[in-house]
């Protein structure tokens, strides 16, 4: 990808509001985002598109971020992957490299630099804090 262009982002959040809050942060900074709110539904859009970096929440109803990232490094080996939670215990201490795991609520600024060292600065950052629960 060229440095500058849009970043396509996979962003997986359960909770509307604060998928709809992470969206706007990310298309603010230049990125192109497609959102899902399901593992299965992630997991389409891994089999249907490609993707620079994924985004995804800890708890997914009764399954986990961690079956998404399995879906992708199955797909994609080296994608950056930023899994968020709002819950200590959710903290895994034994995950690949490439995954990085990110305390919830993530304030913007803090979201979007954690995409730019994952992904090597191609995102800018956005001129409006933003904040996720």
């Amino acid at each position: 990808m060229v440095p500058g262009s849009s970043l396509r982002v996979l962003l997986v959040e359960d909770d509307e509001r604060v998928r709809r809050t992470l969206h706007r942060l990310l298309e603010r900074s230049g990125c192109r985002v497609t959102a899902a709110d399901s593992v299965p539904a992630a997991c389409d859009w891994i089999d249907a598109a490609t993707f620079d970096v994924i985004v995804c929440d800890y708890h997914l109803g009764f399954r986990t971020g961690t079956e998404v990232a399995a879906a992708a490094r199955r797909r994609w080996p080296g994608v950056p992957f930023l899994l968020l939670s709002g819950t200590v215990t959710d903290l895994e201490p034994n995950l690949e490299p490439g995954i990085r795991q990110l305390r919830k609520p993530i304030d913007g600024r803090t979201l979007v630099a954690e995409l730019r060292a994952s992904v090597g600065e191609r995102v800018p950052v956005a001129s409006e804090r933003l904040s996720a629960a």
